[in-house]
């Protein structure tokens, strides 16, 4: 098997972890890198908390649940780190950010593949329109009734957009939720029925009998939260474009001591635009020569699998190997353990599998390859119901078996 193989599996004899234990020790590598550092929808939630004062306590806790992203796990986000090109390269980048952008998100809807055989021209007023939405709509959230209409309207749109051609868990629906505030009560009143809004009355009276004195406390505390959270946002801002230079140096120690809490983070694990798809596939042998596939539930694997539609649903485990197949065996040591449980035939790991060669059985011998996906075209989708081509085969994990004690071992082949 060779030294790739030995190393390989004394790396997972090394660790002995669960699966759950390599997936933490995994992300602690990166803390930033993975659960990302300030997003930019608590950045707007606060400073809406501090520009409507009287609606702070639905903003501070809308914003704090967007943990690690709201706003910048849209489809189309990504292709807003494309401006920090060179203007001569700006318009080739544009065109192409959405284009790659359809077949490359981690999980992907079947409205994706139609989105990516749009004409190019297409994809380039979509991106336009992602810019608008991103940068430049926000601010409007803060003026008065007409701009923050517009503003919820076009953030809706893009939202909806997301949802229907990509799988973001709840991240979509939490960032529409912001924007219901935006829209005046009167608004509302026209558009749900008069028996709701009677009840909403009827509770809006409870909440007031606690007193005008205390409401206005909250207000007061909420409000100035609110404003910590906004000034602390804009410096973690500024240090994700690179500009923490300009910051004084109170700010900045601020910064580095609550870095550790990672109550506030920057925008952005998906920062940057992937142009390819690699996935991994699992396989499983008897006999080291005829391999089968394991077939996830959710992931791109199975070229005949139509990308399937799952938000607010977010399959942990089809997330965390896209990421993996970006990178080498030996950052991701978790899926030594999803090898070793193949090989053990664990009925837990076998739930997350749409379809299992050796459901009676477990086999002899577990691989795990990597290919580079590709949407199909026209004639395969419509003639064959082929969603996907894949090419570039390559080794992720050598072919396993298990020692005596249970334990990975390179297969002797």
């Amino acid at each position: 098997m060779g030294s790739y193989g030995s190393a390989a599996a004394d790396l997972y004899n090394a660790t002995q972890k669960s699966w759950v234990g390599n997936c933490a020790s995994e992300t602690g590598k990166r803390p930033k890198e993975i659960f990302g550092r300030f997003d930019a929808a608590i950045q707007q939630g606060s400073g809406l908390g501090m520009i409507y004062p009287r609606r702070a306590h639905y903003f501070i806790s809308l914003a704090r649940q967007q943990t690690d992203s709201v706003r910048k796990k849209s489809y189309y986000a990504s292709a807003i780190s494309d401006l920090h090109l060179s203007l001569d390269n700006l318009d080739c980048k544009i065109v192409d950010a959405l284009f790659e952008c359809a077949q490359t998100s981690i999980e992907t809807a079947p409205l994706a593949w139609f989105l990516h055989h749009l004409p190019m021209w297409a994809h380039q007023s979509a991106t336009i329109f992602t810019f608008i939405a991103e940068l430049i709509v926000p601010p409007l959230y803060f003026f008065g009734r007409t701009p923050r209409l517009i503003a919820a309207v076009v953030t809706t749109m893009l939202h909806l957009g997301i949802i229907a051609s990509g799988n973001y868990t709840f991240l979509n629906y939490l960032t529409i939720a912001m924007c219901i505030p935006l829209v005046d009560d009167s608004i509302w009143l026209k558009v749900f029925p008069i028996a709701l809004m009677d009840k909403l009355r009827t509770s809006l009276k409870g909440v007031a009998k606690f007193g005008t004195r205390f409401i206005e406390t909250k207000t007061v505390v909420l409000t100035a939260a609110s404003s910590i959270f906004l000034v602390i946002g804009l410096g973690q801002f500024l240090e994700g474009l690179g500009m923490e230079c300009i910051l004084p140096g109170p700010w900045t120690a601020l910064l580095s001591t609550l870095a550790p809490y990672r109550i506030f983070n920057s925008y952005g694990m998906f920062a940057v635009m992937t142009t390819s798809r690699p996935e991994i596939v699992f396989e499983g042998s008897d006999d080291g020569k005829d391999w089968k596939e394991y077939v996830f539930k959710y992931k791109v694997d199975d070229l005949y699998k139509a990308p399937p539609i799952i938000a607010p649903h977010m399959p942990r485990l089809d997330w965390r190997l896209w990421f993996a197949a970006m990178r080498n065996s030996d950052e991701n040591p978790y899926v030594f353990s999803i090898a070793r449980l193949l090989l053990k035939g664990d009925p837990t790991l076998l739930q997350a599998f749409r379809r299992v060669p050796f459901a009676e059985k477990p086999p002899r011998f577990v691989r795990a390859l990597v290919y580079d996906y590709h949407f199909s075209d026209s004639a395969d989708l419509f003639s064959n119901s082929q969603w996907w081509r894949r090419d570039n085969m390559r080794e992720f994990l050598p072919p396993f078996e298990l020692s005596d004690d249970g334990q990975l071992k390179p297969a002797n082949i």
